[in-house]
């Protein structure tokens, strides 16, 4: 689960979670949470947090702060483990 989604000053979303390190990550959002669109690339833990931001063009269609509602997830695609 999402264990962190806050708001920066400029109106990106910074959002984390925990990880396996050195798992590979597909992160999704979704206006409603029944469509989900993916983030292109996928993105790998580094460590046992992983942080991804969204700044809108060219990771996800808008810019966060240009819609009402935004939902987040991570989807584990390959772990080390």
């Amino acid at each position: 689960p999402v264990t962190r989604n806050i708001a920066l000053a400029n109106g990106d979303r910074l959002i984390e979670i925990a990880s396996i390190p050195g798992a590979s990550y597909a992160v999704e959002y979704s206006s409603d949470m029944l469509t989900w669109k993916r983030v292109v690339p996928n993105i790998v833990a580094p460590a046992n947090r992983l942080q991804w931001i969204d700044s809108g063009p060219p990771k996800t269609e808008s810019h966060p702060s240009t819609v009402p509602s935004r939902f987040y997830r991570f989807v584990l695609l390959t772990s080390t483990r």
